[in-house]
């Protein structure tokens, strides 16, 4: 979405001559080049740039592909799990030009947005990428927009630009379960068990009937060898829906680990009965028949 330019966009001009003059003037070009090659390595940078190529109305005012200019201006600090980013930088379509500004803190080692936008220069428009953006059925937010690429990275296997989406959807809305579902189950993928762990609690905290967080919870319990979580997640699931095959299942599996065979084969011959292969199978071999 646009809207007209007003004064907050109107410090981007002189941030960029202020910042020219000052590392110019001060510096030579192998150094200008250099910082410039760091900024453009920031994760404020290019995570800036995926929702600046994809923005559908910038695509429209400039068309495609957008590339980002030769330089960035603006400054960038981190300490550790915490920093600040105030950058701009100009872009160019093969039907017109912009800046684009963003300004953005690190809060736990994640960055979150508080201004992303993009000043087109042939209208004076400002496209605000924190804002409202267009879809095909019609206009969503900016959080749900990236609680929807969010699962779109996790459907594909990307799981770090999962994180990142959904680490903005929570910035932008806390109490979003499918944030806190998604952020849980990309950070399981990653490895980050403690992580998951804890995305998972919250997002059940705040659904507990929803069934495919107890999955993931037995999932990730699973991968810890927590035995006793594992059964009590999947038990969660069945409470909610007794025909979850997998539920059914992957109890089953924490029983048998924990040594109760008995509670085990019970288990993996209800899954068997929704004709789940590896169900029939493990109660073949823990009891002879799979019913």
């Amino acid at each position: 979405m646009a809207r007209k330019k007003g004064t907050s966009l109107g410090l981007i001009g002189c941030g960029v001559v202020t910042a020219c003059l000052v590392c110019c003037g001060g510096f030579g070009g192998g150094i200008w080049a250099g910082v410039t090659a760091m900024l453009k390595s920031s994760a404020p940078y290019t995570e800036a740039m995926v929702l600046v190529e994809t923005n559908t109305t910038l695509q429209g005012e400039l068309g495609t592909p957008i590339e980002a200019g030769t330089f960035v201006w603006g400054s960038l600090e981190t300490s550790g799990a915490s920093g600040n980013a105030d950058l701009n930088w100009t872009i160019a379509g093969p039907d017109g030009s912009g800046v684009v500004y963003v300004e953005a803190h690190k809060k736990g080692g994640d960055w979150v947005y508080t201004e992303l936008m993009a000043y087109i220069d042939s209208s004076g428009d400002i496209v605000d990428l924190l804002g409202t953006r267009m879809a095909n059925d019609g206009e969503v937010t900016a959080h749900s927009n990236f609680v929807s690429e969010g699962q779109h990275h996790l459907r594909e296997g990307r799981y770090d630009e999962a994180l990142f989406s959904f680490d903005q959807a929570l910035g932008l809305n806390d109490e979003d379960v499918d944030a806190w579902r998604g952020r849980g189950e990309a950070a399981m993928r990653t490895g980050d068990l403690d992580r998951a762990l804890n995305d998972l609690d919250r997002a059940a905290a705040r659904a507990p009937d929803d069934i495919e967080t107890h999955l993931l919870l037995g999932e990730l319990h699973t991968l810890r060898e927590d035995w006793t979580a594992c059964t009590e997640s999947y038990t969660a699931a069945l409470l909610t829906d007794p025909d979850q095959k997998f539920a059914w299942h992957g109890r089953a599996i924490c029983f048998e680990e924990m040594g109760e065979n008995r509670k085990a084969l019970a288990g993996a011959r209800q899954a068997c009965d929704y004709e789940l292969d590896e169900a029939c199978e493990m109660a073949i071999r823990l009891g002879g028949k799979p019913q």
